[in-house]
């Protein structure tokens, strides 16, 4: 059971990581401008439309995850790893909307 949270989750970091973040040198969006992604998101190939898109991308980066977590060790860490960094993210998020929120969001 717990299989398969450990997948969705870092699934879940390694699309934000490829869809919205820019990278170490801004090397993941170098890799979307030649993808075809502009700075606004829209799309000019058929992989820029999608890597614009979490759920587009995530039925085809699923199984890659799926074969990481079952292929090797290494792999196997690789994804744990992913997870616990979308775990902590999600953490994050949660404290920042308590800690952020009006009285009367509460």
């Amino acid at each position: 059971m717990l299989d398969i949270f450990v997948q969705i989750f870092a699934l879940a970091r390694l699309l934000h990581l490829l869809i919205e973040e820019n990278g170490p040198y801004g090397m993941l969006e170098k890799f979307r401008r030649w993808a075809g992604v502009d700075e606004l998101g829209s799309y000019t190939t058929e992989l820029g439309g999608l890597l614009s898109c979490h759920l587009c991308f995530g039925i085809w980066l699923a199984p890659v995850v799926v074969f990481l977590y079952n292929f090797h060790t290494v792999t196997y860490w690789f994804v744990w790893c992913l997870a616990v960094a979308q775990g902590a993210a999600v953490a994050y998020e949660l404290m920042e909307r308590i800690m952020y929120a009006t009285p009367d969001q509460r």
